[in-house]
């Protein structure tokens, strides 16, 4: 289990910085907006992370066999990797709206 969660997130620091930087700016648009525009900021992060699979699915496919000598699916890396980069941003959401 240590060995998966591991490599998870060696696979997600290949997207971390897109996807950090989104959620902040999710987080900073909920602070401002308020909650109305929950709906806004839920819809923008699950498209620009279907982007960002997108871009990396292309660029980086060759990268999958390294995760695959050692036991994980690409299914696998992506469900691992978004649970935790959907977690992060409902933190962040979390906390932007109790800031305010």
């Amino acid at each position: 289990m240590i060995r998966y969660i591991r490599l998870t997130f060696t696979f997600y620091n290949t997207y971390s910085i897109s996807s950090i930087v989104i959620s902040l700016l999710s987080a900073g648009i909920l602070r401002i907006g308020g909650m109305s525009f929950l709906v806004i900021v839920f819809w923008f992060k699950l498209i620009s992370m279907g982007f960002i699979r997108i871009f990396i699915n292309s660029y980086r496919e060759n990268e999958y066999f390294y995760y695959q000598n050692l036991g994980l699916s690409k299914t696998a890396l992506w469900t691992g990797s978004f649970v935790f980069d959907f977690v992060l941003f409902l933190t962040l959401i979390w906390g932007a709206y109790h800031l305010r």
